[in-house]
């Protein structure tokens, strides 16, 4: 099968005993087994403008997946061979850095880089997709975490160090 390029990076998924490969691309999630590229399943997601650029988030059976331009995210699960929608919602819309998982939640930055000043950095919690909190402040920047610490990097070359908590930012 052909499928438009996405710009996201493929992620190794071992689930049920299964090495697979998520991708996003620019109309699906495509999952394959690793031994041979078949496809295993697959999930429409498009997005307007065509651009997918973030890296599924892979956690068990589960897989996180998120885009711009107003689209949002999901969660699917794998089973039997089929992904299932566990939500879909608008609570976060990665443009161009994925979420971080961490301990149970999803950290990122909501908003497009054409209108960074309204953007957001998120937490989201990863089995429910309900927001916990969201803070205006960094544009479209970008996040990690280490040691329990958020570590964004603002559009503007601010980094700020937090504690990656769903109780706030802080």
């Amino acid at each position: 099968d052909k499928y438009k390029s996405g710009y996201g990076s493929p992620t190794l998924w071992k689930t049920g005993g299964q090495e697979l490969i998520a991708v996003l691309n620019n109309e699906c999630l495509l999952i394959v087994r690793l031994s041979d590229g078949s496809k295993v399943d697959s999930f429409a997601w498009e997005t307007q403008y065509e651009t997918s650029s973030v890296t599924p988030i892979v956690s068990g059976d589960t897989v996180f997946i998120s885009t711009g331009y107003n689209r949002g995210c999901t969660l699917l699960r794998l089973v039997d061979g089929k992904l299932e929608q566990v939500y879909e919602n608008k609570n976060v819309r990665n443009h161009m850095n994925n979420c971080v998982l961490w301990d149970g939640y999803l950290y990122g930055i909501d908003g497009n880089s054409h209108n960074a000043r309204v953007c957001t950095v998120v937490c989201l919690d990863f089995a429910t997709g309900e927001r916990k909190w969201l803070h205006r402040e960094f544009g479209c920047g970008s996040l990690l975490v280490a040691g329990g610490k958020l570590i964004v990097l603002s559009d503007e070359g601010e980094l700020v160090v937090a504690a990656a908590t769903p109780d706030g930012f802080h």
